[in-house]
């Protein structure tokens, strides 16, 4: 059927009540001032909602086959209540709207800039911010800001830490090489054993601090990998969630808006134009409502669960790679500890006299040694330095 410039489609859907003699819908619209009866809500687990088919803004036109024109809307739901048995309802459906009602695009702008605000701002500008404020939601990820801040800084320690142990390995393994080429040129076997022998402690010593260094490299990538990608897609799911949330609440500001824009008009004793002729545009924000509302519970669900993996997976985390530290550390200390034990080479006798072994000095040598070592040390025991931009941003 046509009714001024909308096209409705007509349906029916048959409902069983629940336990408590309900279909679970609200009703607006009605005589004496509008022409119309329609949804205004669909509850949820009832048997409309269960259904699917019902949408608020739909006209209903008829219950039970039986006309519902020229009713109240009290009366409707009297009629509803004192059927027995299924209640079978005729309607009508509006078409559906392509994109969002420009007031209701302004509103949800309006809604980001507000969150932003302190409250004595929002309020010498005229703003509502009290139903923005006390998301646990968003202050949860300010949570996880402060964990990421506390990773940055963690990874940024095992940085310096890894290149303490760089260099120091790096001094032990070169100090062992001189000390076994220096025990190989030996002519007495006695400074040659023990030289040999405590060049390759030094070498065993260089070979622990690389051993540590690479357990320090794994857990810095792992932490690298929360704060780079767990951090991230958990703040866009986020965004998102926001954005419904701010939808959501721009079509319930504007049904409210309506409803108080129809209250004044009947307490002046005039009807509403938009009233008289059906509320079609009130009938459609309705139906925004309904939309933006499912958007917004599903947007919700998926940032509870993953801000929960989230904190499961960092609390999990912190103290396995703080374990894992402590644990590279002792063993560490503990290899270097029993290698020096059972190294019992002195003390060493030398004849210099003796000493075959001839190595020029150059002037510049301890300066070139300062100013290499760390490139060097790198050559031989490198790690990822792209994790140190990680961790700066």
């Amino acid at each position: 059927m046509c009714s001024g410039l909308y096209y409705m489609a007509t349906g029916s859907l048959t409902l069983k009540k629940n336990d408590r003699n309900m279909i679970g819908i609200s009703i607006g619209g009605g005589a004496p001032y509008c022409p119309v009866l329609y949804v205004v809500q669909v509850f949820d687990k009832t048997p409309a909602a269960e259904g699917g088919v019902l949408l608020p803004g739909d006209e209903i036109v008829g219950v039970n086959d039986k006309s519902v024109r020229g009713l109240t809307r009290s009366q409707l739901a009297k009629a509803i209540q004192a059927i027995k048995g299924p209640v079978t309802m005729n309607f009508n459906r509006l078409p559906e709207e392509k994109g969002r009602p420009i007031d209701i695009a302004w509103k949800t702008v309006k809604h980001k800039l507000i969150e932003n605000m302190s409250s004595k701002t929002a309020d010498s500008l005229g703003l509502s911010r009290a139903i923005l404020v006390n998301d646990k939601l968003v202050k949860k990820l300010q949570d996880f800001e402060v964990c990421s801040n506390m990773y940055i800084t963690l990874i940024k320690k095992l940085q310096s830490y890894m290149k303490v142990f760089r260099s120091v390995s790096y001094v032990q393994k070169v100090m062992g090489d001189v000390l076994a080429e220096v025990g190989v040129k030996s002519t007495q076997p006695d400074a040659n054993r023990a030289l040999t022998e405590l060049g390759g402690t030094h070498r065993g010593l260089a070979e622990f601090g690389r051993t540590a260094t690479n357990s320090m490299l794994t857990v810095i990538k792992d932490l690298g990998t929360f704060l780079s990608k767990a951090v991230p897609d958990t703040k866009l799911t986020l965004k998102k969630y926001a954005d419904a949330k701010f939808e959501y609440l721009s079509f319930c500001l504007k049904i409210k808006e309506m409803d108080d824009e129809e209250h004044a008009y009947l307490y002046s004793g005039e009807p509403l134009p938009r009233v008289l002729t059906g509320n079609y545009h009130c009938r459609q924000i309705l139906r925004g409502r309904h939309y933006a509302r499912q958007r917004f519970a599903a947007a919700r669900s998926a940032v509870t669960a993953k801000l929960e993996l989230l904190e499961v997976k960092r609390v999990q985390d912190i103290s396995f790679h703080l374990e894992r530290i402590v644990r590279a550390l002792s063993v560490y200390y503990t290899s270097c500890r029993n290698r020096l034990e059972v190294t019992n080479v002195f003390p060493i006798e030398v004849d210099l006299n003796r000493v075959v072994l001839s190595v020029p000095q150059a002037e510049d040598d301890q300066d070139i040694v300062d100013d290499d070592v760390e490139e060097q040390s790198a050559s031989l025991y490198p790690f990822d330095d792209q994790l140190v931009e990680l961790s700066e941003h």
